[in-house]
């Protein structure tokens, strides 16, 4: 669709005006958008325009299917059945690669029959009316397809046009990349890379010790206060930030098992780069939920972080003081979950956990001083380096690897505890 210039609307910004006027609505045209949260792209690069139009095709969908009788969880079983039985969209769009590409034209006599068929598919979930192929718009196995669509089991072709060319540069430059080991060991960190380029949680054993040997910077617990830290207390608070990991890194790959996802990086911040065939087709959704569920799961943890943080400064002595030849018992760890404890606090649990974290997180560190209670701003720091530096330990250090393991997981300090860390550095 092309747009026109009317100087009268020269004061709207940001938005596409449609004309009100003719017998059908031109949001209609352009692919049966009904406005109901459709996307359109805009663009003044005249290379990008159609050098020909052709008359807009008719996205008017089917009758629905009329259901006697008041709907009941039966009905909706059906309908989820039917549509389970008979999505096609994938199936119609690919065939439409494969015809387009066979024919040298995308608007061949099979290629407009399969897009009549993709609007009826699209309406399915809500019309209920499938989308049947013909027998004569499906393809054999045997029958040769494009390269670049990687199909298994057909022969294929090497496909010269655009979406071949494409295809083949993306490749080389794939290939250059690995070739060239341009993520330093560092950045893997004994974890390997499948064919996708993916940096997975999997690696060899001796690898990943040999990787944390070189990526575990001491300077970063020391700095937050870890060399003060007594045998007994370094021994309490490693065994707390051992089961806080566990329990993160549970979590964590139970929500990469949900989604196929296969890289850390990928899960905790969302962008997902190769989505599993079962997500493809509402990829946004899926990256939101996923930043949804890791937010849930990053505030658990620091609800915890702080709430032992609070526990330790003010029950420090109850907590660490052990002598040299005794070991920290459960007792010990579960102290450090207790509810807070509101006497001579002035304010609810809530209240105190916020005012920690900002404690801890917001100002710097040499400055901002006062009390809070029975416990003191210097103590509330003091102790939240040294459980952040806990948790770095934890993750980081070679003598912490379980061995034997070849799974290893990095984001558990950072996801919980990176303004902790930043601030104590």
């Amino acid at each position: 669709l092309r747009a026109v210039n009317v100087p009268a609307l020269a004061d709207k910004r940001n938005v596409i005006l449609f004309s009100q006027h003719g017998e059908r609505p031109e949001a209609d045209k352009m692919s049966g958008s009904d406005l109901d949260g459709d996307q359109f792209a805009v663009t003044w690069d005249k290379r990008l325009f159609f050098t020909r139009n052709l008359p807009p095709m008719n996205y008017s969908p089917p009758l629905a299917p009329t259901v006697d009788g008041a709907i009941t969880d039966v009905s909706l079983v059906d309908h989820f059945l039917n549509h389970a039985k008979n999505d096609n969209l994938g199936r119609i769009a690919m065939l439409w690669l494969d015809h387009a590409v066979a024919e040298g034209n995308p608007a061949c006599e099979k290629c407009l029959e399969l897009v009549k068929l993709h609007s009826i598919a699209v309406d399915f979930p809500k019309s209920g009316t499938p989308a049947v192929i013909d027998k004569d718009l499906i393809l054999k196995r045997t029958y040769p397809r494009a390269h670049w669509r990687e199909k298994k089991g057909s022969p294929s072709f090497t496909d010269t046009g655009i979406v071949g060319q494409l295809y083949d540069q993306l490749v080389k430059e794939i290939k250059s990349r690995r070739h060239q080991s341009e993520l330093p060991n560092e950045a893997l960190a004994g974890r390997r890379i499948d064919q996708k380029g993916q940096i997975l949680v999997l690696g060899d054993t001796k690898e990943i010790a040999t990787a944390k040997e070189t990526i575990y910077n001491p300077l970063i617990p020391q700095r937050l206060g870890w060399a003060s830290s007594s045998t007994a207390e370094v021994e309490l608070l490693l065994e707390f930030a051992g089961e806080q990991k566990q329990q993160y890194e549970s979590q964590l790959i139970s929500l990469m098992n949900q989604y196929k996802v296969k890289s850390e990086g990928e899960i905790v911040t969302g962008c997902i780069m190769k989505y599993h065939k079962l997500y493809k087709r509402r990829r946004h959704d899926v990256s939101e939920e996923i930043r949804r569920q890791l937010r849930i799961i990053r505030e658990e943890f620091r609800s915890v972080f702080f709430r032992a943080v609070y526990n330790l400064a003010t029950k420090d002595a109850a907590l660490l003081a052990l002598k040299e030849n005794e070991t920290p018992d459960d007792s010990g760890i579960q102290a450090f979950e207790m509810e807070i404890d509101l006497e001579d606090a002035d304010m609810d649990s809530k209240e105190l956990l916020e005012w920690t974290e900002k404690v801890a997180t917001e100002a710097p560190w040499n400055e901002m001083v006062g009390t809070q209670g029975r416990v003191t701003v210097a103590a509330i720091r003091t102790y939240a380096g040294r459980l952040a530096a806990a948790y770095y330990v934890a993750t980081y250090s070679p003598e912490m690897h379980l061995a034997g393991s070849r799974s290893v997981l990095y984001s558990f300090p950072w996801v919980v505890a990176a303004d902790v860390i930043a601030c104590g550095m």
